[in-house]
């Protein structure tokens, strides 16, 4: 069994280019006990994701550069990185179709400014579904190392 699946504290990699954005979810998950790294734009988090495994991104969809949606893409494109799920912050919900969410395997969409007790809520409905996949499937894994 991996030591993702025997992990009480989940890992949370949180994007966010707004310092105090990054910094309630932080606090908010830290709280509960959850890990958390945060990056402030997609690169930083393509290189923490390449060293470290998570079992929730969420991610901005406004960063500079890449924006998340193409951080999303370039998780999918990748099989150790593909199966995390992802929760996608946004003020801007109307730009984001089912197509996006569908091809950049984005789980869910939460409209910028958010209640982070919903949040908390959608992260714990996430990493319990993703930790009974694996259970199910034993050769699966939410993410190996990459």
């Amino acid at each position: 069994m991996s030591q993702n699946r025997l992990r009480k504290h989940p890992r949370v990699l949180v994007v966010d280019d707004e310092p105090h954005v990054a910094a309630v979810i932080s606090c908010k998950f830290a709280e509960l006990g959850y890990r958390v790294v945060s990056a402030s734009g997609a690169a930083e988090a393509l290189n923490i994701l390449r060293r470290h495994r998570f079992d929730l991104a969420i991610v901005d969809y406004l960063l500079p550069g890449t924006d998340g949606v193409q951080l999303c893409n370039d998780m999918l494109s990748r099989p150790t990185l593909a199966k995390i799920p992802v929760i996608m912050l946004t003020g801007l919900p109307h730009a984001l179709t089912e197509q996006h969410l569908t091809a950049a395997n984005i789980r869910r969409i939460m409209s910028k400014p958010f209640s982070p007790s919903d949040l908390l809520k959608a992260a714990e409905e996430m990493i319990a579904a993703a930790r009974l996949s694996v259970e199910q499937d034993p050769d699966s894994s939410i993410q190996a190392a990459a």
